[in-house]
């Protein structure tokens, strides 16, 4: 699964972003083999009026090209039943604005300045859109030796790149998403990663949450793990764990309330 390495001349350095608690979300996030450097987020613009959200850039459709199969085939990282919520309601909750993960960035996360943009067509899955934002970065416990060789900055950027599939392929209309049966999932995939923390761009975070029809509403798989595409210097080798640890760690605290928004949007889907 990991990425061969990638130079850092081709890692830019960007303005803004997004972020993700915890040291390893603050520092990183997971990329597939063959994924091109998420792109440094552009200077402001203006907000596009339907949904207050950019158009996608070359840089993010690349990105979202090159992710990696949509099903893992290790144990999930989390299971959770959504009592009550049917497979076509999940399938609008995933489209519907407010884009629900941004709702999760800015109040479990506390993003901010956080830059929408919009779903487009992704061939041949379905769709696609990009986040970025910026959040403080929280005091993580370091050995001393890599304490004393790391400067970890108050906040960092962070760019999320997102394909969902299952859930049609028209953002303007729901049209297309009556033609598709119950039994068909929808498979969520994003990858993030941060771009001015130490080493954040050494690894990325991938996030993968699949939908299927339970007995008793919609079944959600989430898997999060962490992906490497350049080895951290010898000396540091210990941060991988610290890394990999604290961002499961993370993702586990956080699930009630990813979830919690996940409830939301497809409550505001009913409407």
């Amino acid at each position: 699964m990991l990425a061969p390495p990638v130079s850092q001349a081709s890692l830019t350095p960007p303005q803004s972003g997004v972020q993700a608690s915890g040291m390893a979300s603050g520092m990183a996030s997971g990329m597939a083999s063959g994924m091109a450097p998420l792109a440094a987020p552009l200077a402001p613009q203006r907000s596009m009026a339907n949904f207050e959200s950019l158009q996608m850039t070359k840089s993010l459709r690349a990105n979202v090209s090159a992710l990696p199969p949509d099903a893992p085939v290790s144990t999930p990282t989390m299971n959770t039943q959504l009592t009550e919520v049917s497979m076509t309601e999940l399938r609008r909750a995933m489209r519907v604005e407010p884009f629900w993960y941004c709702r999760f960035l800015k109040k479990s996360r506390k993003c901010y300045d956080i830059k929408k943009y919009r779903w487009t067509t992704s061939e041949p899955t379905g769709l696609a859109r990009g986040v970025r934002s910026r959040l403080p970065l929280p005091d993580i416990p370091l050995p001393a030796l890599i304490a004393r060789s790391l400067k970890v900055p108050e906040e960092t950027a962070f760019t999320t790149v997102v394909r969902l599939s299952g859930a049609g392929q028209s953002p303007d209309t729901e049209e297309d998403l009556a033609s598709i049966p119950d039994s068909q999932p929808v498979i969520l995939v994003m990858q993030s990663c941060s771009h001015d923390a130490p080493y954040g761009e050494y690894f990325r975070i991938q996030e993968t949450l699949i939908f299927s029809k339970g007995k008793q509403g919609t079944d959600l798989k989430r898997w999060v793990s962490v992906l490497w595409v350049k080895s951290l210097p010898w000396a540091l080798g210990a941060l991988r764990n610290i890394i990999e640890s604290q961002t499961i760690s993370d993702s586990q605290k956080a699930h009630d309330d990813l979830v919690k928004y996940i409830l939301q949007a497809a409550e505001d889907a009913r409407d």
